[in-house]
């Protein structure tokens, strides 16, 4: 793409410089020509990248429980669930296990990482629910986030 933009560039300079100041207008059908497949292909990848740019400002890892987002942070050696997420998935704003998590969770700094949940003491509150998307959110918890920290934090520290 840079060859064919300089290769473009240094034609048209040419034409204006042998030939006058409005003759550089006759070299437009060649820029149009080199640079119609380099622009075509990035509009084919624009879908692409538009999907990565979406999570690019997410810091910490992304997992998914029923297609809704879940992000995750390791703080120290502690795994914690950014409260946003969890109250997304389980619609907790206004149920007595909702408030008791609240008084739970830990605020994030200001332009720094949300507020989050323990995982830990998240299980331990989804032990007590009933719902079948808190017992389905609480074995995924336990089966994707939390056994693969525990495994990653084992094989770091030699303890297999």
């Amino acid at each position: 793409m840079i060859l064919r933009v300089s290769l473009c560039a240094a034609v048209t300079g040419a034409t204006f410089w042998k030939l006058g100041g409005t003759t550089w207008v006759l070299t437009l059908p060649l820029w149009g020509l080199a640079l119609a497949r380099p622009l075509v292909e990035a509009a084919f990848q624009l879908p692409a990248l538009s999907r990565r740019l979406a999570t690019l400002g997410w810091e910490g890892r992304y997992t998914e429980f029923d297609g809704l987002r879940v992000r995750t942070y390791v703080v120290g050696r502690e795994l914690r669930v950014a409260a946003a997420d969890v109250d997304a998935v389980l619609g907790w704003r206004d149920t007595p296990i909702g408030q008791r998590a609240q008084s739970l969770r830990i605020d994030g700094r200001f332009l720094g990482a949300p507020a989050t949940y323990p995982v830990r003491i998240l299980i331990s509150l989804l032990e007590n629910e009933r719902s079948p998307t808190a017992r389905r959110f609480r074995h995924w918890l336990e089966r994707e986030v939390a056994f693969p920290h525990q495994a990653r934090q084992q094989r770091s520290s030699g303890e297999l």
